[in-house]
């Protein structure tokens, strides 16, 4: 479960003003603005920031725990996630599971779902959700009742809270809707910025699902959300957690408590001028690890994701290998060489030894290591600690990567089979 996804808070940038005041000081507060006109304030606020926070990529760390009736956890469940925004959508790539990164095989699947879901994020509009349900503002503040709206430091911060509850009468349409009607709680807005900096909800009735699969989230089921300053220029998730209590198909109870801990925060596209000193954000085309029609003066996070596709003249990769025993050699791709391609790793954290026909060549951080067609050659990580390194390939060797990774069965014939059908020897 994603914390910051089930409510209407997902996708709003959080912006914070530091007020000091002299000691003594009298202040005079203006009036409490509307607060349905707030909300669309802080709607059209977070537009207006979409371009800067596609300039970011940053660490998610999910956790999700299984809770006993008496309270102990029967199972605990981590995930890292590298996320980035495309078109106003977050999207996250799973780096980690359980704590051990992916192996070859599962980052290329993960790249290839990811690839897929960018494309989606560009052709979906910003005020669409790219999966699962949505509600517009405009229809919550339909549904919502507010109150008691109020001025409070938050944290250090000025900020303009309210209460807000479901209403019951309201005639709602799907499940974003009919969930929004069983909520209640409040939201902190920076007054300043007019954007909301902490949520709290919980459902204050049970809320009956049906579709896929039939369950009751019960009453009481919380989450809490909150974002915070980076930069000194944007505002992104810090984090959430919640508890959810359900009932599924009637018979089977669960409990379960979920967080979300965001950091490790970086700012990776800049366009750079003609003259050295400027560098500025670049306002066009962000984030499509599986295009390469964005200005060449432009530079993409990599991070496990592909630069190029089929039709360019050439692919890169961002590849990682968790790492074993020291000296053990555990080949990360059989022998083999490629009658017609090169091929060419650059590392960026750890080391690589790269066979290249009778010799052995070690790669460590900041070098790299060309191999040209008609040699044979394999390659491992040397170390106990993960390496991180770019693979520089051909389409064609691209097309042979991914069709050894969709082998059901990676016999040597099959192997042999295969590398023959993209030009290429498997020599075992």
């Amino acid at each position: 479960m994603h914390g910051r996804n089930v409510f209407f808070c997902a996708g709003i940038i959080l912006l914070t003003f530091h007020v000091n005041r002299a000691p003594g000081q009298q202040r005079t507060d203006p009036p409490l603005p509307d607060i349905r006109e707030l909300m669309r304030e802080v709607q059209a606020h977070q537009k207006q920031l979409d371009s800067i926070r596609e300039n970011y990529t940053y660490t998610s760390l999910q956790t999700t725990e299984d809770i006993a009736a008496d309270g102990a956890v029967k199972r605990r469940e981590t995930v890292e996630y590298e996320e980035f925004f495309v078109n106003g959508h977050v999207i996250e790539r799973k780096v980690k599971h359980s704590g051990r990164p992916l192996d070859e095989h599962e980052q290329q699947k993960e790249t290839e779902r990811v690839a897929k879901l960018v494309e989606k994020a560009q052709k979906t509009p910003r005020d669409k959700a790219l999966e699962g349900p949505s509600i517009s503002v405009s229809r919550l503040l339909e549904i919502m009742d507010v109150r008691n709206p109020r001025r409070e430091i938050f944290r250090g911060e000025r900020t303009i809270v309210f209460d807000f509850v479901g209403r019951k009468d309201v005639k709602t349409h799907g499940i974003a809707e009919d969930a929004s009607k069983k909520l209640q709680g409040t939201i902190w807005i920076n007054e300043g910025d007019r954007q909301v900096v902490h949520l709290e909800a919980t459902f204050n009735d049970n809320f009956r699902i049906v579709g896929g699969v039939f369950a009751t989230v019960q009453k009481g089921s919380n989450f809490r959300f909150d974002q915070a300053k980076v930069n000194g220029e944007i505002w992104l998730p810090v984090g959430a957690e919640g508890i959810m209590q359900a009932r599924l198909l009637m018979v089977k109870n669960l409990r379960q408590r979920f967080s979300e801990r965001d950091y490790d925060y970086k700012r990776f596209k800049v366009e750079t001028q003609q003259e050295p000193k400027d560098a500025t954000v670049a306002p066009t085309k962000r984030n499509n690890p599986a295009s390469t029609k964005d200005s060449p003066s432009s530079a993409l996070a990599l991070a496990g994701r592909l630069l190029g596709s089929a039709e360019s003249s050439f692919v890169i990769a961002e590849w990682r290998d968790p790492g074993g025993t020291t000296g053990e050699r555990r080949l990360i791709a059989p022998l083999h060489l490629h009658h017609a391609d090169d091929e060419a790793w650059y590392v960026l954290e750890g080391s690589l030894i790269v066979q290249v026909g009778e010799g052995e060549v070690e790669a460590r951080a900041g070098s790299g290591v060309l191999v040209p067609r008609g040699t044979a050659h394999t390659y491992w990580n040397p170390a106990a600690e993960p390496v991180r390194y770019l693979l520089i390939m051909t389409p064609k060797i691209h097309r042979l990567i991914q069709a050894i990774h969709a082998m059901n069965e990676r016999t040597p014939a099959a192997l042999a089979a295969v590398f023959k059908e993209h030009n290429s020897e498997f020599l075992g």
